[in-house]
């Protein structure tokens, strides 16, 4: 003997909600937009997607942010480790600095400091 069984998924909920909706704009029962009638329709697949653009843009945010104080963290060791090698001096001598001078040169300062 066998035991067949069958399943029938049936309509559900949302398709259950959608016929209402369509069935009460076409009587006049509610003023909707017929976006909003069929929304039980696109909702259940536009939910999900906003949701996880949405953890997409926190967590890539999170990382540039992790990112960007890790990158300060190496160029300050990184400084740490030149001026060390050059204590007192600067770059090319006491009072020089060739960093300062390309900034105050951007900033249309034309003068090198000396």
């Amino acid at each position: 003997m066998s035991k067949s069984s069958s399943s029938s998924g049936g309509i559900g909920f949302l398709g259950v909600l959608t016929i209402v909706f369509i069935v009460l704009k076409l009587l006049d029962k509610i003023d909707w937009s017929w976006l909003w009638v069929l929304s039980p329709l696109w909702l259940p697949i536009v939910v999900p997607v906003v949701a996880l653009a949405a953890v997409g843009v926190i967590v890539g945010f999170v990382y540039l942010v992790i990112y960007a104080f890790e990158g300060k963290a190496k160029r300050s060791r990184r400084t740490v480790r030149i001026s060390a090698s050059f204590p007192g001096n600067g770059l090319f001598g006491k009072g020089k600095s060739v960093l300062g001078n390309f900034i105050k040169w951007g900033k249309g300062e034309k003068k090198w400091k000396s």
